[in-house]
């Protein structure tokens, strides 16, 4: 990844987001909410992105999703469970849900979206 597209890549929105979607997917399938794997730069964050959309979807009563839920997820796909594994995903996800605040959520969601499109 160059410097440049680092430079656009705004992780602690990035990282509430993700936390704030996996407490309440809900918010996923709001359709103000408009996200998809182009508005992440790095690929672990389109994995986790991706996985997280796909239970949300796959699971109509889903109340919220855990590490152990995309770990489960991943692990039926070896090349993206490497990545989710490597980047010690179960911790970063337990921290991004750990930490998430509901109330920045829409400044966050913001903030991810103007960078997605520059």
């Amino acid at each position: 990844m160059n410097n440049e597209m680092i430079a656009l890549n705004p992780t602690r929105s990035i990282y509430s987001v993700l936390g704030n979607i996996c407490n309440n997917p809900e918010l996923l399938k709001n359709p103000e909410t408009i996200l998809g794997t182009r508005d992440f730069v790095q690929e672990f964050h389109k994995i986790v992105f991706s996985a997280i959309s796909n239970i949300t979807f796959s699971d109509k009563n889903v109340k919220s999703i855990t590490p152990i839920d995309i770990d489960n997820y991943l692990s039926n796909y070896p090349v993206y469970y490497k990545i989710w594994d490597n980047n010690n995903g179960i911790n970063y996800i337990k921290d991004a849900t750990s930490h998430a605040n509901k109330e920045v959520f829409k400044s966050d969601y913001d903030r991810l979206k103007k960078y997605s499109l520059l």
